[in-house]
């Protein structure tokens, strides 16, 4: 379990250094977003509920608290400093 949780800290890793910065956060939103994807249709399977409704709502919610954070960030950089 720790391996694994090392191996795709890692992949992000390399992902930062091997990759040009614009490209880099494309990737890297793209492979987090494989990774759950697959961590949930694994879960899903597992409980035997519909793999595909609990993809899409993992995606949504991943992408509703990246968009969360992003406004927070701007809004924090805007008034603080």
């Amino acid at each position: 379990m720790r391996a694994s949780r090392i191996l795709i800290a890692l992949s992000f890793v390399a992902i930062v250094l091997t990759l040009p910065k614009p490209y880099a956060g494309i990737v890297r939103f793209a492979w987090g977003c494989a990774l759950l994807a697959a961590i949930s249709y694994i879960l899903a399977r597992a409980r035997s509920v519909g793999p595909a409704p609990e993809v899409v709502k993992h995606l949504e919610v991943a992408l509703l608290v990246i968009v969360a954070s992003r406004v927070i960030g701007l809004w924090i950089t805007h008034h603080v400093y």
